[in-house]
């Protein structure tokens, strides 16, 4: 449900990658005195390639460095408050205010009051107090409500790992410090190399620390770090942004389904063709072009089914009244093991 804002996500960073690279190179290029025409007819203008016209190389590098520390914590900050925006949709366009799980009650009931004392400030100038008073009295009288995000993102610090978790503990979503630190994705960065730190929680602190002495005109010429340094945070956020969108996936997922309203269909048995097409004892209807969800401990994805396969005969739809083996092929890898669930 989170997928498309995911690879938007994604995309910026890897964007900023590429800009991290390409200024490196260009950079040693220029200094080096490589930047160089090898055409007959001039291809430069000659400003271009005297080092006059640049930054000298250390200024260089401490605007590259401060520039990807700002926008990477940037787009991971974005990427968690979408999430939290995101998730609040989900719930409130599927449940009423009362079923909504009681962390979620209480901390949108103390964001409108910090809202109303803070109403004065630049911060909330633009909210309308009629129509978040309003809305909150239809929530509560079990009408149809619009919940004020800004009211769940009271966010006073930097968003270090311990922040974010009370952050989405308020939202009903809890332990995303231990699921992040155990995700696939970062655990595989942690595995890969030798990193700048040892843990999920001490890298996010060492980028909002660089990211903060940035900000602040602070920074130490001894800490403007190597490209190769700067892109390996990017490669980092990358990771927690699919842990955490994984977290929220299933958070709602499971809020839902304790209003039966997402059925759990069976599990994952075997998987073939690279875990592509899954296999197993499933109930409940299932039809091409419809999304599904593979959850585990440390997991939740959502794929689209691609096609169906019972007793080795292709269908666009099956209707299963009673548990039967039932071949899925999706359109992204799955996991053995794994519970499917569908919204209903």
């Amino acid at each position: 449900m989170y997928s498309a804002f995911l690879l938007r996500t994604k995309e910026a960073i890897s964007q900023l990658e590429k800009h991290i690279r390409a200024s490196d190179r260009f950079r040693t290029l220029v200094f080096d005195g490589a930047l160089k025409c090898v055409s007959v007819a001039p291809c430069f203008d000659q400003a271009i390639v005297s080092t006059d016209a640049f930054a000298d190389r250390t200024h260089w590098r401490i605007i590259d460095h401060c520039t990807a520390v700002t926008r990477i914590y940037a787009i991971y900050e974005n990427f968690t408050h979408e999430m939290i925006r995101e998730h609040l949709a989900f719930l409130q366009s599927r449940l009423a205010f009362s079923e909504l799980p009681d962390a979620v009650r209480s901390s949108y009931r103390l964001g409108v009051a910090k809202i109303l004392e803070k109403k004065a400030g630049p911060r909330f100038g633009d909210i309308d107090l009629a129509q978040l008073i309003g809305g909150y009295d239809k929530a509560l009288s079990g009408k149809d409500y619009t919940l004020e995000p800004r009211a769940m993102l009271m966010q006073e610090q930097n968003l270090r790992l311990l922040e974010l978790q009370r952050l989405m503990n308020a939202c009903g979503v809890e332990g995303s410090v231990d699921w992040i630190e155990q995700h696939r994705e970062v655990r595989n960065f942690f595995e890969t190399n030798n990193r700048l730190a040892a843990s999920a929680g001490s890298e996010m602190a060492e980028l909002i620390k660089y990211r903060n002495d940035a900000a602040h005109g602070t920074l130490d010429i001894g800490d403007i770090l190597h490209a190769n340094v700067l892109i390996e945070f990017c490669h980092f956020v990358a990771a927690v942004c699919e842990a955490l969108a994984e977290k929220v996936q299933l958070a709602g997922l499971e809020c839902l389904r304790q209003h039966s309203q997402v059925g759990q269909r069976g599990s994952v048995t075997k998987s073939l063709k690279g875990d592509t097409v899954a296999i197993g004892v499933m109930t409940g209807t299932f039809q091409v072009g419809s999304t599904v969800y593979l959850c585990g401990a440390t997991y939740c994805l959502e794929r689209r089914i691609m096609s169906l396969q019972l007793e080795g005969v292709s269908y666009e739809r099956v209707d299963l009244v009673t548990a039967t083996a039932l071949g899925i092929e999706l359109d992204a890898p799955g996991k053995k093991n794994s519970v499917l669930m569908m919204i209903e």
